[in-house]
């Protein structure tokens, strides 16, 4: 069992109220669309990991779904039968494709980008929940990936492909201009570096039109995943503009873009 310091820090509580401030003064990553994002209490952050390990707390106030998206818990989501079991830890556990899920049903999103297509598990979930959607998903061209990795197996050839276009290409130069303002819900999961995950960021934030919504996964992780702290730590510094919440019981981080 650790030992509690004898220092000015006597608590975790007293370690994280240290760092708000720096948090605070950190210069603002992304201008949001109005007026700064309201201040919130220090009671309203968690932390979710032990700073030592992981080097960037989290600092985002928690919501649960119905929180966010009053009304939601009426919604009913449909999710594959071959998605119940994960068949690995890349993939997206049943409780956040359920969640992602539900968020489509509940908001119907016409258009849908997806950032990071990898198996197309998630794509999947959100193509038969928002059934009136064209969705669009980015990862990088067969050469530059393992062989092993089939981009987009689970939705390929399936019902639903006619309705989901497959990009290839890096993110990092792919030409998103096209659909600056024309999304209604853009899904990031791919490169975690933090550089990655604040250009990902800053294109999805160009491509929701107002009132949309963006959705980050892999804002908690676990010890192994230690470089999934770039999302931590991009999102981190976005809070300190935008609203941005974690999602209670999952590694999802919800942005709501103002109308």
């Amino acid at each position: 069992m650790r030992k509690e310091s004898n220092g000015p820090l006597k608590s975790w509580n007293d370690r994280i109220t240290s760092l708000l401030p720096w948090f605070r003064r950190a210069t603002p990553l992304l201008t949001p669309h109005q007026a700064e994002a309201p201040e919130r209490e220090n009671s309203s952050y968690e932390l979710l990991c032990d700073i030592d390990n992981a080097h960037e707390p989290y600092l985002l106030p928690v919501r649960t779904l119905d929180e966010l998206f009053p009304g939601i818990s009426e919604s009913s989501v449909q999710l594959p039968a071959n998605r119940i079991m994960r068949e690995h830890l890349m993939v997206l556990p049943v409780t956040e494709l359920l969640c992602i899920g539900a968020i489509c049903r509940h908001i119907n999103p016409r258009s849908v980008f997806e950032i990071g297509t990898y198996s197309g598990a998630t794509t999947l979930v959100m193509a038969i929940n928002a059934p009136g959607a064209e969705l669009h998903t980015l990862d990088l061209p067969p050469a530059d990936i393992a062989a092993s990795t089939k981009i987009g197996r689970h939705f390929r050839d399936g019902p639903h492909a006619p309705r989901i276009r497959q990009h290839l290409g890096n993110s990092a130069t792919f030409n998103f201009a096209p659909f600056d303002e024309q999304l209604d819900l853009v899904f990031v999961d791919a490169d975690h570096t933090y550089e990655a995950v604040r250009r990902d960021t800053e294109n999805a934030l160009r491509l929701v039109r107002p009132g949309g919504l963006i959705i980050w996964d892999d804002y908690r992780w676990e010890e192994e995943w230690s470089e999934c702290a770039g999302v931590t730590r991009c999102l981190n510094e976005i809070a300190a503009v935008r609203p941005v919440f974690a999602l209670a019981g999952t590694r999802l981080a919800i942005h709501k873009v103002p109308s």
